[in-house]
This record gives structure tokens, C-alpha cells and sequence, in this order.
């Protein structure tokens, strides 16, 4: 899972993923999203696993209905983060190193905030310092 999630992060120094291992070719690394700060996509994974988790419960007998909702529910997911990914309004590409990283930072915090607005992001910001893993 952390592999595809790092296909749209820059490929930095290593020129991507080697996603097709023990392949040596490399993919990804699209500059599509910074490393981090990504709390607009964040949270719509955790409103899919919340909404399905509901749905598994609420229509435990109705098996056909269940998976209906939870694959619409799913590829709605999958087509909003796709979308955000899209079209982020900065070029966050970069190969080798690059002189740029805390401006580049700097774009990725400003551009979470104008997503989310400053209360959503200043809590999403405080519970991303607590946490000790990174999304």
C-alpha cells in the first residue's frame, strides 16, 4: 500500500518506485502531491473505511445491497483522491535533490490549508504532529 501511495510523490533521487521488484525499471514519481501534508486525502480514506465499516454493519443481510454500496462507496474514494491529486495547482516534481524542499513545503502546508480551511487543517496539523506516523 505504501508503494502506490508514493507513485504521485516525487521521485526525488531514486527516479521513482521499483514497484515490480526484482524488475529494476522504476515508476511513478509523478510530482503530482508533496511527501506529506496531504490531510484533504487523508480524510476522505478514512470517510470510505468509516462509511463501508457502517454499511457492513447496518446491512448485514442484505449481502448484494451491501456490496453495491461498498464498491460505489469505494470507487468514489478512489475517484475523489485521484481527482485532488490532479489537480493541485503546484508542480511538486523534482529529481536528484533540490534546493527548493522548504519552499516546496512551505506550497504543500499553504495549499492544505486552502483545501481544508484553517480550522480543518489546524486540527488535522495538530493531530499529524501526535500521531507517529505520517499520512
Amino acid at each position: 500500500m505504501h508503494l502506490l501511495e508514493d507513485l504521485p510523490t516525487p521521485a526525488s533521487a531514486w527516479g521513482g518506485i521499483n514497484l515490480f521488484w526484482p524488475s529494476t525499471n522504476y515508476v511513478g514519481g509523478y510530482g503530482k502531491i508533496w511527501w506529506w501534508n496531504n490531510y484533504d486525502i487523508f480524510l476522505v480514506v478514512v470517510a470510505v473505511l468509516v462509511v463501508n465499516t457502517t454499511v457492513l454493519f447496518l446491512f448485514q443481510k442484505q449481502l448484494r445491497l451491501r456490496a453495491m454500496i461498498t464498491t460505489l462507496v469505494f470507487s468514489s474514494g478512489v475517484l475523489l483522491s485521484v481527482y485532488q491529486m490532479n489537480h493541485r495547482p503546484v508542480d511538486f516534481a523534482y529529481s536528484g535533490s533540490t534546493s527548493r524542499y522548504s519552499e516546496m513545503e512551505r506550497q504543500s502546508k499553504e495549499l492544505q490549508k486552502e483545501l481544508l480551511g484553517t480550522r480543518l487543517y489546524n486540527v488535522m496539523a495538530r493531530l499529524d504532529r501526535r500521531l507517529p506516523f505520517y499520512f
